[in-house]
């Protein structure tokens, strides 16, 4: 007869060191309740740097493996029994030196264990914490209010089988005998805004139901709210992310990070490529909608041939030193609201700077771009419009091979850099659709 194994007491989730400020550990807390025999809590400790209890560790690789094992033995010794914890959220539990405040409040420890090896447990008499509401918890729409009329929902628990990281958001995933890229709200590095990007491309997606070359939503995926405490209680329904199709061909950005297979590509399947990209985005533009991330990242190639323009949600993000084979990613909306910018470039080691090539010149102040007020999504849209053909216009740009007769091709790219996304009265719509006329009209001569 087999039995159900026993449910750990604690689940540890996620270990985090964030910039020279805090560390922090998640975990799920199992344990019976006043109102129910099965609940779970969701807990985070976050423990300020500055109590200089411990030397500094990475995030991740087998060096983080100790210091994380002394964070986790601290975590169990808090007594969270004695401890208002909130319900159906994630509760954050602050450490800060206790001289920082006028009334300590010492944390509750469990009986047995005052273990005065750990690092933590010795400095309790130094730290005084706080509870509240973690802020940087995921943040999981209710599903009830998702309103995309006409289209499948999945559920993330029992539907999927077999996913494989694309990237720390999109996963591969396989629904039956059929394979569809997953975008999830949940990732690595989540940012609460990540919540809001993901709803407004899944917007976007359904007004393009049934445009070519823009990727085609096909499902909402939903699970029960992992943040409800009682678990033998009504579960509500979050979303979780959408399905969209799957491109197999990857994006234009591998195909291009690889220069021998480039060189091989066709020259007609470049000029293709280019026209159906620059036909989904002016698209985008007769309805109102910009894109404010046009970039190899963003294209991808379907099995058959076609380019697929994705993530159109129009939240925008630039690429930093955007060479191929060494550039480094950087969305804005990571560090939109950075307290100090500066920082955050120092804090990745200090390799990071723009690539004036790749960013139109109004644009090269790195404080613009992360600073809230200079959120591009919230430009007037004709800036909006210029700033989508500028992009566009480097992409063709980085298009044309080192050798060859695609001299149309970079002219068109030329004009539509020579575009000022600063320019209140843009008349980018038209060159955009000028472009594709040049470009449909030198097609044509050659077939």
């Amino acid at each position: 007869m087999s039995t159900t194994p026993e449910q750990p007491e604690y689940e540890f989730l996620l270990f985090y060191r964030y910039r020279n400020r805090y560390e922090s550990i998640t975990a799920v807390y199992h344990k019976g309740c006043e109102f129910s025999s099965c609940c779970e809590w969701w807990v985070s400790v976050r423990i300020k740097l500055n109590l200089h209890i411990m030397p500094p560790s990475p995030n991740f690789g087998p060096d983080a493996l100790p210091h994380r094992k002394v964070l986790q033995e601290f975590f169990k010794a808090i007594d969270l029994d004695k401890l208002e914890l909130l319900r159906d959220t994630v509760t954050k539990i602050t450490f800060e030196p206790a001289s920082s405040t006028e009334n300590p409040i010492f944390i509750p420890i469990r009986e047995g264990c005052d273990n005065k090896k750990n690092p933590y447990i010795e400095s309790l008499s130094s730290m005084t914490y706080k509870i509240e509401e973690d802020e940087s918890r995921i943040q999981w729409p209710p599903f009830d209010q998702v309103q995309i009329p006409d289209i499948p929902v999945f559920d993330l628990e029992n539907d999927f089988e077999n996913f494989l990281f694309l990237n720390l958001s999109v996963m591969k995933v396989q629904i039956g005998e059929k394979i569809y890229a997953y975008k999830a709200i949940e990732r690595l590095y989540y940012e609460p805004r990540d919540t809001q990007n993901v709803l407004a491309e899944m917007t976007a997606l359904a007004k393009y139901r049934g445009y070519p070359n823009i990727a085609q939503i096909v499902g909402l995926v939903k699970s029960d709210d992992p943040y409800t405490t009682d678990r033998n209680g009504p579960m509500p329904a979050v979303l979780t992310g959408f399905l969209c199709e799957y491109y197999p061909g990857g994006t234009l950005h591998d195909m291009m990070n690889n220069p021998e297979a480039w060189k091989k590509v066709d020259e007609s399947l470049i000029m293709k490529w280019a026209i159906q990209i620059g036909t989904a985005l002016h698209a985008m533009h007769k309805n109102g909608c910009t894109h404010i991330g046009v970039k190899p990242h963003n294209i991808m190639i379907d099995g058959n041939q076609d380019a697929v323009l994705i993530d159109i949600g129009g939240t925008g993000g630039f690429k930093l030193q955007w060479e191929f084979g060494s550039f480094i990613t950087i969305m804005k909306n990571s560090f939109a609201l950075a307290e100090d910018p500066d920082a955050v470039l120092e804090d990745i080691g200090g390799r990071i700077e723009f690539d004036r090539n790749w960013v139109p010149l109004h644009i090269t102040n790195r404080f613009q771009i992360w600073s809230p007020s200079h959120n591009l999504a919230a430009l007037p849209f004709q800036q909006r419009v210029a700033l989508d053909c500028w992009t566009y216009g480097k992409l063709l740009s980085v298009m044309v091979p080192d050798t060859g007769p695609l001299n149309t091709l970079e002219r068109v790219a030329n004009v539509l850099m020579m575009i000022d996304p600063e320019a209140q009265n843009s008349s980018s719509n038209c060159s955009l659709s000028d472009s594709l006329a040049i470009l449909n009209n030198k097609r044509d001569m050659e077939n």
